[in-house]
């Protein structure tokens, strides 16, 4: 019965994923002409495809040393190696449907490394809270600049207030998950031990030396991202500058919050169509700087991952045994 349920819930899942993505696919290219979308294409430049890509290539590196800092809380581990299994999760999130990369890549730490798969699955959404906080960050230092469209004040206000009260809400109860089992520790056992263990890798973020550097890294990451939507600057007119670019980045960030189909596809082009269409940029070089970025993002993500199974040796089987593992 509960297999069936946990199959049923996760086609379900799958099932919503998958028509989100063709709802946003058919929103972002509709009313589009097309042989301008694809002149728009075709006239960029190589050097910009470069550029595009040295970026994407230290975005990696960029999220590699930042995971790399959350994990010496629980064990110091290689750069490189942080690297090659951050990628395998950002690959396998990209060729697999609800986000199991994020598992698996604890699965490989764990394994590897004998560490508590509860701990790293904890320092994993400590990594996502950071993201979230920078985003906030970012979305106050727009909103001081006036930069943000009328239009979207109310909606990122608001969406602001709900990542506030979520984060907040995930830190009172793992601080009091963890200060409880503490002080039982014979109750830390069983399913009770698992959230202590997940506990504490959230609680990373009262590590002061650990979540300060960590959260330097992640609005790096996020202006990184920003830049890359920058590069197309000088073919909009002018329309974009970097405060434009932070504001579409973090409409972006909101965006792929909702379940789509691996890789954000749909969801990502949606959301960068309409920050920088709200800027002024014609629909047709839009959805140019959407498809080329979001693109260029999915394929250094999947042969840096790729070219990292390889040398972690992990072969498709193990895959298959890791997903069975996660129970998802």
């Amino acid at each position: 019965m509960d297999n069936t349920f946990f199959t049923l819930r996760k086609f379900l899942s799958f099932a919503f994923a998958i028509f989100a993505s063709i709802l946003a696919l058919w929103l972002t290219f509709y009313g589009v002409d097309w042989n301008e979308l694809i002149y728009n294409i075709a006239k960029i430049q190589i050097p910009t495809l470069i550029y595009l890509s040295l970026l994407n290539g230290f975005f990696i590196v960029l999220r590699a040393f930042r995971w790399q800092i959350l994990l010496r809380r629980i064990k110091n581990i290689p750069l490189f190696t942080v690297l090659q299994i951050s990628q395998v999760g950002a690959f396998l999130n990209n060729v697999l449907p609800l986000r199991i990369g994020e598992v698996i890549r604890a699965i490989v730490l764990k394994k590897r490394y004998q560490l508590s798969g509860a701990e790293v699955i904890g320092n994993i959404i400590l990594e996502r809270m950071l993201d979230l906080i920078a985003i906030v960050f970012l979305i106050y230092f727009v909103l001081i600049t006036n930069t943000i469209p009328i239009k979207f004040n109310a909606t990122i206000q608001y969406a602001m207030k709900i990542v506030g009260f979520g984060i907040g809400g995930i830190l009172v109860i793992a601080m009091f998950m963890k200060v409880k089992l503490k002080k039982n520790t014979e109750l830390a056992v069983g399913w009770k031990g698992l959230l202590f263990r997940v506990s504490n890798g959230i609680n990373g973020l009262y590590d002061w030396k650990t979540s300060l550097p960590a959260f330097g890294f992640s609005l790096a990451m996020w202006i990184t991202s920003a830049t890359t939507i920058l590069l197309f600057s000088p073919l909009s007119h002018g329309s974009i500058n970097l405060l434009n670019a932070l504001v579409v980045t973090i409409l972006i960030a909101i965006g792929v919050t909702i379940p789509a189909a691996p890789g954000f596809v749909g969801t990502y082009h949606l959301f960068c169509k309409i920050g920088l269409v709200a800027f002024g940029v014609d629909p047709e070089y839009a959805v140019a700087i959407a498809v080329v970025t979001h693109f260029m993002s999915f394929f250094w993500n999947n042969v840096i991952g790729f070219i990292s199974m390889f040398l972690l040796k992990i072969s498709w089987q193990d895959i298959n045994i890791f997903r069975k593992e996660s129970d998802l």
